[in-house]
């Protein structure tokens, strides 16, 4: 069909399109996206006035249907989508007309070069004074709705210098783009500010250009997490394999290390160790009113046994270079779950836990990763010292808790320094359980000072010298039973004083790394975690979420990236001093971590 002086071709366009036109309307109002896509498709059609009833007849069908599909979608674009995709993909019939002129076809203003627009009103610039052209753009956009528009016209003419300032803030705003947090950056704001998933999407709905949504953070959880074969969770237990457990946390070490591990060599890269501290230890809890599958289990106690991974290093030639070391390493955030069960700690859980951790390392593996650069591979090092009094004892079968599980001896015969004693070196392997230690030496004093009138008995990031403290410490005790020799040492004393220069030279880090503090710290997470962030209408799926959470606050990407809290540095006494070594004769970290290295415990070494 064809009109006077016009030629009709017919186009096919689909629904999706013409919603997509609607979009690009500035106004929000239903009725406005309509007007501004009945004036886009006269334009595209370039239909006659002889016609536009015909195009109006073909639009008013889909309007009518838009407009209700748009209110059953409650207005949200996403469910609009989702809920008409096969609607969208429908296609109307347009007409598309075109004149019959010879030469050049006519282009619109508003598709003309930046040549042919000066072109076309240079006769009007001519005429007409910049201040009337001004005035008569400020009113045309007023016109058509732009009012904001508008404003600024006016305001930009008021004085020359006002141009100047709105070019600046303009600049200024392009320039000064807010950065959008990465889903590991979000992580950790979500792990260090305890948030529930309800508080983070209120977060992210105050400040979309941020925050990104939950969703995100969840796969940014998984990262966090060992592979889903590697555990195993039941009412009463939480497991994850130790192997798996160690593979991990390399991976997540080498991803925090990768500019340090890039610049290693061949032969560093075979020879990498990564040394752990272990522990197990148990506590009281809370009692759930879940129903267990037997009536004989219960929730009242927890047994834990985690680990602290504390430096990788590399050994190649008789040398050791130390690519990473955990700047707190008494803290929670790098203490990993291996097991927790809910049972008693007894003298043969605390074995059983020992010989099953040991059974495990003995059989590990090296882990290996591959890098732009090679493959790495991890071999590990575990030291048993995260653990208590009460977990050596019964390591070492020492019924008595007024009896030393080093040397064998009672507390009657403790202040007898000359007494020859044999130490069991199987034993040195504990550490010194430096967490209580300070507790313990104040309540043998407190004793003594209770007792004096009758006279009867019913640290720190350096690095020690173990000759010195072991002479002082020698002397200490010699001046203790000078003047209590009617009071035995606390077995904790007598260990320190006595045994204490042995464990530290036997040691192969500095003792207060070695600490148990941050397994005793994890009970009181499993109460946190268990009552604020688990489902509590499964024992399974309760024990699954405190395990994730738990594996979850202490990743070591996250916890390495985690900014450390700054305190006040340490003043020693002039004895203290005196008894570790110079400055020249500790050991040099190969990365940058060195201004983060404040422990968050009162024993360092």
């Amino acid at each position: 069909m064809e009109s006077e002086g016009f030629t009709e071709t017919f186009r096919e366009i689909s629904k999706k399109q013409l919603f997509d036109i609607m979009q690009e309307c500035p106004d929000k109002k239903i009725d406005a996206k309509m007007s501004f896509l009945e004036r886009k498709i006269i334009e595209l059609t370039k239909c006659p006035d002889s016609d536009l009833a015909k195009l109006k007849h073909t639009l008013s069908r889909f309007k009518y249907d838009y407009k209700q599909k748009w209110t059953s979608a409650n207005y949200k674009q996403e469910r609009f989508l989702k809920n008409n995709e096969e609607w969208l993909k429908e296609t109307l019939k347009f007409a598309i007309w075109s004149k019959e002129k010879a030469g050049r076809p006519t282009i619109e203003f508003a598709e003309s070069s930046d040549r042919s627009k000066r072109r076309k009103t240079k006769g009007l610039r001519e005429k007409v004074s910049a201040e009337e052209l001004t005035y008569a753009a400020q009113m045309s956009q007023r016109a058509e709705g732009n009012k904001d528009v508008s404003k600024i016209i006016k305001n930009i003419t008021l004085t020359p210098t006002r141009a100047t300032k709105f070019r600046k803030v303009i600049s200024s705003t392009k320039q000064n783009k807010i950065k959008k947090h990465t889903p590991s950056e979000d992580l950790a704001i979500f792990v260090e500010g305890d948030f529930s998933r309800r508080q983070w999407e209120i977060l992210h709905s105050a400040n979309k250009n941020i925050y990104p949504c939950y969703s995100l953070i969840q796969k940014a959880k998984k990262d966090c997490y060992p592979d889903e074969q590697s555990m195993t969770v039941t009412e009463t237990c939480v497991e994850v394999k130790l192997q798996d457990l160690l593979n991990h946390i390399s991976l997540r070490l080498c991803k925090y290390l990768e500019p340090v591990i890039e610049n290693i060599s061949k032969e560093e890269k075979a020879s990498l160790r990564l040394i752990i501290k272990w522990g197990c230890d148990g506590s009281q809890q809370s009692q759930y009113k879940q129903k267990f599958e037997s009536f004989t289990d219960t929730d009242a106690n927890i047994f834990q046994n985690s680990l602290v991974p504390l430096r990788l290093q590399s050994e190649t030639n008789g040398q050791i270079r130390i690519l990473w070391q955990n700047p707190v390493p008494s803290s929670s955030r790098f203490c990993r779950p291996i097991r927790i069960r809910f049972i008693h700690e007894t003298v043969d859980v605390t074995n059983e836990e020992i010989r099953y951790i040991e059974t495990q390392t003995r059989n590990l593996n090296k882990t290996e990763i591959s890098t732009t650069n090679g493959m790495l591979f991890i071999t590990y090092k575990l030291l048993p010292t995260m653990v208590d009094g009460k977990v050596c004892n019964a390591a070492t079968n020492t019924s008595s808790t007024m009896r030393c599980y080093i040397c064998g001896l009672t507390s009657k015969n403790f202040n007898n320094l000359k007494k020859g004693v044999e130490v069991n070196p199987e034993s040195l392997k504990f550490g010194l359980s430096i967490l209580h230690a300070r507790i313990r030496f104040f309540e043998s004093l407190l004793h003594l000072s209770y007792k004096l009138t009758i006279m009867k008995w019913q640290i720190s990031g350096h690095k020690i010298d173990v000759k010195k403290f072991e002479k002082y410490a020698y002397e200490t005790a010699t001046l203790y039973v000078q003047l209590y020799k009617w009071h035995p040492m606390s077995p904790t004393v007598h260990k320190i004083l006595m045994h204490g220069a042995t464990v530290i030279s036997h040691s192969i880090l500095p003792i207060g790394q070695l600490s148990e503090e941050a397994a005793e710290a994890r009970n009181k997470h499993f109460r946190l975690y268990r009552l604020n962030f688990s489902r509590k209408f499964d024992r399974v799926k309760c024990n699954k979420d405190i395990i994730n959470r738990l594996l979850l606050s202490s990743d070591p990407l996250l916890s390495s990236n985690r900014k450390q809290p700054r305190k006040r540095s340490k003043t020693f006494c002039s004895e203290t001093l005196s008894l570790l070594l110079p400055e020249n004769e500790k050991e040099e970290i190969d990365t940058d971590n060195d201004d983060e290295n404040d422990d968050e415990s009162d024993f360092d070494d």
